[in-house]
């Protein structure tokens, strides 16, 4: 492991062009909040980016939160492996942090992941390629002592991509998470690359757009500021398009769209059947109780039609099997992607796609 390179100003060109010539392995983050007032954006952010990795911080000042336990849930529900720093530790006494850490690891037990404590680099190496099999490592830094803050470089150094090499040999898949107007460009829509490669030139499709598809043609991409003539599942990009045959406006563009390869053939989804796990909250889960449903970067309310082979669970909520509909346009989905179903502040259930129906 060489020496971490972080930017002075991540806005300066030269910053920027100087971290992409020298660095052996580039780390994005994506942040995301952990308040409960904003949980609607919590729950889109892990929905939407998928994350390789998440880095989750608790407070040893403040301790648990609501919020935090919540982020617990999610990062579990999209089967997103992570970590936890326990930051302010120059604040909170010894007998505070082993508290909060004992809090931590109980949580983790209950949701049936594995922690462990990272005092040194050994332990680091033991951890890193353990993640994904449900091991959390838990370290304690402080940005006045410096304490930790070392051992977290190291660990993002020993993480690897966990991008599948069968997820670039696929028809190209990006969901539309953010969309903006370009003076002189036009629209232009960023997420990122769920399968394949794309390339400059490039004919692809995008929508649903009123319940169909549009072919439109790559004009350029765009990673980490920089233009690129190629991108591989995994990145995170932004891309112009330039519709063929039916104009596409600003306000056509719907986040939760796709952008996608022409041998995907995809058809706009209407209905679906899903395997799902409802979890207790103050709100009744039954036939034609309508949650708003989270799944990449769709975010739209959803009917429950019909809920059959009902199995309850002792620690509360149950398993079933779920039809439900999209309440206002159809969207993109496929069988085995993962959702969630939110009102308010709880997380009332989770689930993964059986099967759907087309629209005709």
């Amino acid at each position: 492991m060489g020496e971490a390179l972080r930017f002075s100003n991540p806005k300066d060109p030269v910053e920027q062009a100087r971290i992409l010539q020298n660095a052996r392995k580039i780390i994005s983050f994506v942040d995301n909040v952990g308040h409960l007032r904003f949980f609607k954006t919590m729950v889109r952010g892990f929905s939407s980016m998928k994350p390789d990795y998440a880095m989750l911080t608790v407070s040893a000042a403040d301790g648990l939160q609501k919020g935090t336990l919540r982020a617990f849930l999610l990062l579990i529900s999209y089967e997103i492996p992570f970590f936890i720093i326990i930051t302010k530790a120059d604040r909170a006494s010894e007998e505070a942090i082993t508290k909060l850490e004992e809090q931590i690891i109980l949580w983790l037990k209950r949701l049936g992941r594995t922690p462990y404590r990272v005092k040194d680099e050994i332990d680091v190496c033991i951890v890193a390629s353990k993640m994904p099999e449900g091991v959390v490592p838990i370290i304690r830094t402080s940005s006045v002592t410096m304490e930790g803050l070392s051992l977290i470089d190291k660990l993002l150094w020993q993480l690897k991509p966990r991008v599948e090499a069968e997820s670039i040999s696929k028809p190209f898949l990006m969901y539309i998470d953010e969309i903006y107007n370009i003076v002189g460009v036009g629209p232009v829509v960023s997420g990122k690359i769920k399968w394949g490669k794309i390339s400059k030139g490039d004919v692809v499709l995008v929508g649903p757009v009123k319940g169909e598809f549009v072919k439109a043609k790559v004009l350029s991409i765009e990673k980490y500021h920089q233009r690129i003539s190629v991108a591989y599942a995994g990145d995170i990009i932004a891309v112009a398009l330039k519709p063929l045959k039916r104009q596409l406006r600003y306000r056509d563009y719907r986040r939760g769209m796709i952008v996608c390869d022409q041998k995907l053939n995809p058809k706009p989804v209407k209905k679906f059947i899903a395997d799902v796990r409802i979890y207790p909250s103050p709100t009744t889960v039954k036939e034609g109780y309508c949650p708003v449903l989270y799944c990449e970067s769709i975010r739209q309310q959803v009917k429950i039609e019909k809920i059959e082979n009902i199995e309850e669970h002792g620690v509360g909520g149950f398993t079933a099997t779920m039809t439900a509909s999209f309440i206002y346009r159809p969207c993109f989905i496929q069988p085995g992607d993962r959702f969630v179903l939110k009102e308010h502040d709880y997380i009332t259930g989770v689930g993964v796609v059986k099967s759907i129906f087309n629209v005709q």
